[in-house]
């Protein structure tokens, strides 16, 4: 039996994150352990960062310095530590894993104190942001959930002098240098009222150099996905892809990518991006809703099947629309597509751009198409 998942269903995050990690809350006063505190208490986080923070000192001295010298700035009884730290028992260990980083924790934070060790400290406003600008926290991965989830950051220098500047006082300036709206960076709940593309463009100028750092995104989408080793970053990437089209499946703007230059063949074989990066043009797209309703069917197999409007141009072109559309714009995005005629595989061709296309065109020649989405990334067409 075919179950029939409607577009209209809604495209927030929802649910728990599928690692969940326990967090570890310690005492500013003097660096001991405390029990979770209650969810109306407000607490402080230490960003991944201070784990480069004097790398050469016992681990335990380090923590209680960290906490009670520089988490006391922040005005928060408690700072959680599991981004920098492990325990087993009464032991304490250095925390290397980045898998365990949790969107949820820095929901959770009232501020986020992120150490900056390639910054040395100016108490020039201008020059501050001069050197934020080059470093490494502005193109690390993992850094991203830190200023997408985080209500306030306080910032300190590579050598532990705290910054007036935070992430309040830097708005207009975050907005400028990464393309998140205002708006987004000053409500982070806002986030989930983002479409697939819009939230991948904020990761285009990030450095997603390995499989493991494309595992950033999935708290920013709020999706599981397996640790499995993945051959490339593009495997990996198209690993994601395809766990967001299963939980947010009427929004097409997953397809709505281009590539800046060309590097190779103009077509591609699969209708998924290969990087994040390949969503810089996205910064403004929004949803909008189309005459022909995307939904998704449901067979009970590893398999995707989503119902999309396509218009046949001739021969084997045809035009996909997309449910997306820069606000200031009439028209909404599409792509061009080929069919195959034996295989019925879907290619994309040409992606160094997107079409348009008015919302409620003539619809004569556009039809709902099944499409089958394998979890190769591979896309068919079925049959008529």
């Amino acid at each position: 039996m075919e179950r029939v998942a409607s577009s209209r269903d809604n495209n927030h995050i929802e649910g728990s994150e599928a690692t969940q990690a326990t967090p570890i809350y310690a005492s500013v006063l003097n660096g001991s352990l405390k029990p979770c505190p209650p969810e109306d208490v407000q607490v402080s986080i230490f960003s991944y960062t201070w784990r480069d923070f004097k790398p050469g000192s016992p681990v335990t001295e380090r923590k209680d310095t960290m906490c009670t010298k520089y988490a006391t700035w922040v005005g928060r009884a408690y700072v959680q530590l599991a981004t920098c730290f492990k325990f087993n028992g009464e032991n304490i260990m250095p925390q290397e894993d980045m898998d365990i980083l949790q969107y949820s924790w820095y929901r959770r934070a009232a501020v986020c104190l992120v150490y900056l060790k390639d910054v040395q400290y100016t108490d020039s406003g201008p020059e501050m942001k001069n050197r934020l600008r080059t470093s490494q926290w502005l193109r690390e991965p993992w850094a991203l959930q830190e200023l997408l989830a985080s209500q306030q950051i306080y910032f300190y220098s590579q050598e532990g002098t705290y910054f007036q500047e935070t992430k309040s006082s830097l708005l207009d300036w975050f907005e400028q240098e990464t393309a998140i709206e205002k708006s987004i960076l000053q409500h982070p709940q806002n986030v989930e009222n983002a479409c697939i593309a819009k939230r991948m463009s904020w990761a285009a100028t990030r450095i997603y150099d390995t499989p493991d750092a494309v595992h950033s995104l999935k708290g920013i989408f709020n999706v599981s996905m397996a640790s499995k080793r993945d051959k490339s970053t593009r495997d990996a990437f198209h690993r994601l892809q395809i766990e967001l089209i299963k939980k947010y499946s009427r929004d097409l703007s997953i397809f709505a990518w281009k590539v800046d230059h060309q590097n190779g063949p103009l077509s591609h074989n699969i209708l998924l991006a290969d990087s994040p990066r390949e969503f810089a043009s996205c910064s403004r797209l929004e949803l909008c809703e189309i005459q022909l309703p995307v939904s998704q069917v449901s067979r009970g197999d590893e398999n995707i099947y989503l119902n999309i409007p396509l218009r046949h141009m001739g021969n084997i072109y045809n035009m996909l629309y997309l449910n997306c559309y820069e606000p200031d714009e009439l028209l909404a995005i599409g792509i061009q597509i080929i069919i195959m005629p034996e295989t019925q595989s879907v290619r994309r061709f040409d992606v160094t751009e997107t079409k348009r296309w008015y919302k409620n065109p003539e619809s004569a020649n556009i039809r709902s198409r099944r499409f089958v989405i394998k979890p190769s990334g591979e896309v068919t067409i079925e049959r008529n």
